[in-house]
């Protein structure tokens, strides 16, 4: 889950429009710095992660935010996908490095190349991201759902670890499967 929801952040914070000017570099760096300080201190839900994602998602398709807002906003996201690796406990550096890492490579390689990723191809993660990321948000109160379920219709000893239906994921995998094809198809 918190792998799922650390692609999601590092691919909104990729597809977003940042500006290559200084100031929109410096934006983006304080607003990673700020978020993960305060990350640190105060853990990061899975939830509120999601939603937050989903927000910037939606608010970049609906209304195609310029100057230093797209700057600002995947900055608080990168700080989010590192942040979700200090919960787990890797160290502060090397969950930085994992984070602005690649970042910076797909970044660089924009700039580098304009038709590496394309317009179109960030308004698909965009729109991916915008929904996707409200099942993220809410997948640890469905899979705890779902445990209760299972608690109170079954005997409470013979519940180990109530494992989901063996149909959820064959079926998520081909959904994605399905939506991967269709876009490369549109092209």
């Amino acid at each position: 889950m918190i792998s799922a929801m650390w692609l999601l952040c590092m691919c909104l914070a990729v597809a977003l429009p940042v500006s290559r000017r200084l100031v929109g570099c410096w934006a983006l760096l304080a607003a990673y710095i700020a978020l993960l300080a305060v990350a640190t201190r105060v853990p990061p839900s899975i939830g509120g992660i999601g939603l937050l994602a989903g927000a910037a998602a939606v608010w970049q398709l609906l209304r195609s935010a310029s100057g230093l807002l797209p700057n600002v906003m995947a900055g608080v996201l990168a700080g989010c996908a590192a942040a979700l690796h200090v919960t787990l406990g890797a160290p502060l550096l090397a969950a930085a490095a994992l984070t602005l890492l690649p970042a910076g490579l797909a970044l660089w390689r924009l700039q580098a190349d304009p038709q590496f990723a394309p317009a179109a191809m960030r308004r698909q993660a965009l729109l991916a991201a915008a929904l996707v990321s409200p099942l993220l948000a809410a997948w640890p109160g469905i899979r705890e759902g779902w445990q209760s379920a299972l608690a109170l219709n079954q005997n409470l000893q013979d519940v180990p670890g109530a494992a989901m239906p063996t149909w959820v994921w064959p079926l998520a995998g081909l959904a994605l499967a399905i939506g991967i094809v269709h876009g490369m198809v549109r092209r």
